[in-house]
């Protein structure tokens, strides 16, 4: 995952467990202004997501940024499936204006 935004954002990975969302043990991240980061899924848990929000902003909110499934479609979780594949996204401006910073002006891009 990387960040080339000037912003720093918050990023976890999901995927299902039984019956139940759960994020992939240490996904749950935040990665600086220009940043990267690698996850690593353990054994035979397939990430089936990300989601996450933009924070330290200059605003009062902390908007969240779209949740995407594994295959790079802005969707709800409730449209995922599991990708058991090497993935490479970055954040990126899917909405919005430079000033912006609203839920859902921030992405990510599948690279």
């Amino acid at each position: 995952m990387r960040n080339p935004t000037e912003f720093e954002v918050y990023v976890g990975v999901c995927y299902v467990k039984g019956t139940s969302w759960v994020y992939v043990e240490g996904s749950r991240v935040t990665i600086q202004p220009g940043g990267e980061h690698t996850f690593n899924v353990p054994g035979s848990d397939c990430p089936w997501g990300l989601d996450g929000a933009l924070v330290a902003l200059p605003v009062h909110e902390i908007p969240k940024i779209r949740e995407t499934s594994c295959l790079g479609h802005s969707a709800s979780r409730d449209a995922w499936s599991p990708c058991c594949w090497n993935s490479t996204f970055e954040v990126c401006r899917k909405a919005g204006d430079a000033d912006s910073f609203k839920d859902n002006d921030f992405g990510f891009c599948k690279k």
